[in-house]
């Protein structure tokens, strides 16, 4: 697929909407990290290791991705240097976040679960009774 600037630009707007829901609606509720994989496997040529395509960890610190065996990018606040950097990569290779943006509603799910399951932990160890 070729991606035109206008391609560009709206997904750029949409991976940082994707950010805002994460720093508002997820990370407050984080208590630990948590790791969402998705895509397709993928086979590293020197090793043979076999993992998911795309990674994406929430912290209560930070967000970070990771496409294939790459190492992991940060999410940063609008206007910082972790998003530009991680803008400078879509900018480059657009059909990698194209992918997050097409699995968002997926995604957006097991985060919400991840953090469900975090929360019913905590009740279960500071609402126990006997």
């Amino acid at each position: 697929m070729v991606f035109t600037e206008a391609d560009k630009e709206k997904l750029i707007s949409n991976i940082e909407e994707m950010v805002a829901y994460i720093k508002e609606s997820i990370q407050p509720r984080v208590n630990d990290e948590i790791e969402v994989h998705f895509g397709g496997k993928h086979t590293c040529i020197r090793s043979g290791s076999v993992t998911d395509e795309y990674h994406l960890k929430v912290t209560p610190k930070c967000i970070e991705y990771a496409v294939k065996f790459g190492p992991y990018g940060n999410f940063g606040e609008k206007g910082s240097r972790n998003l530009a950097s991680s803008i400078n990569r879509i900018t480059e290779y657009p059909e990698f976040m194209l992918d997050f943006v097409k699995n968002w509603f997926d995604i957006k799910c097991r985060l919400n679960t991840a953090v469900s399951e975090q929360e019913d932990a905590m009740k279960a160890i500071y609402e126990f009774k006997v």
